[in-house]
């Protein structure tokens, strides 16, 4: 993983335990991956405010990944925008 392109933990509400640790699919370094997070339904929203899309320098173009929940195991990155 490089240096500084964040990451996210998902943790059980009820016993403290981490459940599932979130990686961008493409890190970037210094992108901030994880930096705010926004839970919908079964939807998980987690920003990325330093990322440069398609590795262009794009000043605060930013990046969003969503994630689906799931019951039994890892969520699933579904988009990224």
């Amino acid at each position: 993983m490089l240096q500084k392109s964040g990451c996210a933990y998902i943790f059980n509400a009820s016993t403290g335990n981490r459940q599932a640790e979130l990686l961008p699919t493409d890190p970037f370094h210094g992108a901030s991956f994880g930096g705010a997070l926004d839970i919908r339904g079964d939807m998980l929203v987690v920003g990325s405010p330093f990322d440069q899309p398609n590795g262009e320098a794009t000043k605060g173009a930013g990046s969003v990944y969503v994630f689906a929940a799931s019951t039994t195991g890892e969520p699933t990155q579904i988009l990224k925008g």
